[in-house]
C-alpha cells in the first residue's frame, strides 16, 4: 500500500479551496508513517454541529506541521456579538473554532509553522489583530477544547506586510491559553511588537531559543521591555534579524533609528542566562548602491552594547552577520565585502573583542530564502 511509505505531504490549492476536516482526517488515516504535513492556500470550514472525527480519538504525531496562507472562518458568535465585549455568560457560548478542530487531529508536533494564517473576522470588526487577542476570556473558552494530546516544542510564526493577515496574534493567544505549549522550547517570530510582547509574557519562561525578526517598519519604543525578552528566564540562545535600509529617505532613516533603539532595548533586557547572541543585519540589493561607508551604523550606541554584553558572564559568543539579499535572475550572488562595517564593529566593541567572544560573518541569500535560526 503506497500510503504506508509516505512521510511528507503537501495539500494546496491556487484559489483558497475548502479543505473539509473529515476529508483531511480520512487522508491522514491512510498515512501511518507521515512525519511532515504542509497545508497551503486553503480554507478550513467548521465541522457540522455534533460531528465527531475519528482522528480526534487517535491524533497523529508529526515532526513538522506547516499552515501557510490557511484561513479559518470566524466563529458563529462573532456576527451576533460584533463588539469586543461578549455577554457575561460567555462560557455558555458555542466554541465554533475550526482552528481548534484542526489541531485536535494531531498529537505531539515538534515544529509548528504558522505563516500568514488566521481567521477571516467579519467585516467591520474593530479588533485589529483579532478578537481572541483582545478578549482573553473568549480565548480561554476556545482553548479549553484543545485536546491534551496536542503538544508543540517549536513555533515559527510570520506574516507578510502585503498580506491580508496582519498578525498571527489570535492563534498564538489560543495556543498559549491551552496546555499545548508547556513543552515549548524554541520560538522564531516575526509579528507586531505588542503581539510578541504578550506572547513572550505567556510562554517566555519555557524558552531556551528565541529568534526575533524585527518589523521592517519600526516605530518608537512603547514599553520598557519592548518584546518582553526579560521574561525568557531560561534562554540560552537569542537571535535578532533586522533590515538595514540605505535608501536615504527621511522616513527610512527614522525607522532605521527606531530599529537601532529596539536592538539596544533587546540587548539591555536580555536575560543573564544567555550563552549565544546572534545579530543579523539584512540588506537588499537595491540599497547596496548607497553602500559607500559604514556611517549609517553610527546610530547604534556601541559603547552601551559593549558594556552590557561584557557584563553577561554566561555569554560565550556574540556574532554579527551581514546578510545580502539578491535576485538570482538579475544579480550576482557575490556579497559585498562589508570590510568597513566589520572594522567599525571591532573598534566599537573593544571589551567583547578582548574577551575573544566577538564573531563577524557575512552571507548572501536569494530574496525569498528564509533565514533559519541556528
Amino acid at each position: 500500500m503506497v500510503g504506508s511509505f509516505v512521510e511528507e505531504l503537501e495539500i494546496f490549492s491556487n484559489d483558497l479551496k475548502d479543505m473539509p476536516l473529515p476529508e483531511l482526517d480520512a487522508v491522514l488515516s491512510k498515512l501511518p508513517c507521515l512525519k511532515s504535513l504542509r497545508l497551503t492556500e486553503l480554507s478550513i470550514p467548521l465541522c457540522l454541529q455534533g460531528e465527531s472525527l475519528p482522528g480526534w480519538k487517535t491524533p497523529i504525531s508529526l515532526q513538522s506541521l506547516t499552515l501557510d496562507h490557511v484561513y479559518f472562518p470566524s466563529p458563529g458568535w462573532s456576527a451576533k456579538y460584533p463588539a469586543k465585549r461578549v455577554p457575561s455568560r460567555a462560557s455558555g457560548m458555542p466554541v465554533d473554532c475550526c482552528f481548534v478542530e484542526l489541531i485536535n487531529l494531531f498529537g505531539a508536533v515538534r515544529k509548528l509553522t504558522l505563516a500568514n494564517t488566521g481567521f477571516n473576522w467579519d467585516a467591520g470588526d474593530d479588533s485589529q489583530y483579532g478578537r481572541y487577542l483582545v478578549n482573553r476570556r473568549l480565548a480561554k473558552i476556545a482553548a479549553s477544547n484543545i485536546l491534551s494530546s496536542f503538544r508543540v516544542e517549536e513555533i515559527v510564526s510570520s506574516t507578510c506586510i502585503d498580506d491580508d493577515i496582519l498578525s498571527i496574534a489570535d492563534l498564538l493567544r489560543l495556543l498559549s491559553e491551552s496546555a499545548s505549549l508547556k513543552s515549548l522550547r524554541r520560538v522564531d517570530i516575526s509579528d507586531v511588537e505588542s503581539v510578541i510582547h504578550k506572547f513572550l509574557w505567556d510562554v517566555g519562561h519555557t524558552l531556551t531559543h528565541l529568534h526575533l525578526r524585527f518589523n521592517p517598519f519600526c516605530y518608537p519604543l512603547q514599553r520598557q521591555d519592548e518584546y518582553n525578552v526579560g521574561c525568557c528566564t531560561s534562554l540560552e540562545d537569542l537571535q535578532v534579524t533586522m533590515d538595514i535600509d540605505l535608501t536615504g529617505r527621511e522616513e527610512s532613516e527614522e525607522s532605521q533609528q527606531c530599529a537601532y533603539d529596539h536592538l539596544l532595548n533587546v540587548v539591555a533586557k536580555s536575560p543573564r542566562t544567555m550563552r549565544r547572541f546572534v545579530i543579523r543585519m539584512q540588506y537588499f540589493s537595491s540599497d547596496l548602491q548607497k553602500h559607500l561607508d559604514a556611517s549609517y551604523l553610527d546610530g547604534l550606541k556601541w559603547s552601551t552594547i559593549d558594556n552590557i554584553l561584557t557584563s553577561r558572564k554566561s555569554l560565550k559568543n556574540i556574532t554579527f552577520v551581514f546578510v545580502r539579499r539578491y535576485s538570482p535572475r538579475y544579480e550576482s550572488p557575490m556579497p559585498p565585502s562589508f570590510e568597513k562595517e566589520i572594522q567599525l564593529i571591532k573598534e566599537q566593541l573593544p571589551r567583547l573583542a578582548k574577551k575573544k567572544i566577538l564573531g563577524l560573518g557575512k552571507r548572501c541569500l536569494t530574496e525569498n530564502h528564509p533565514i533559519q535560526a541556528g
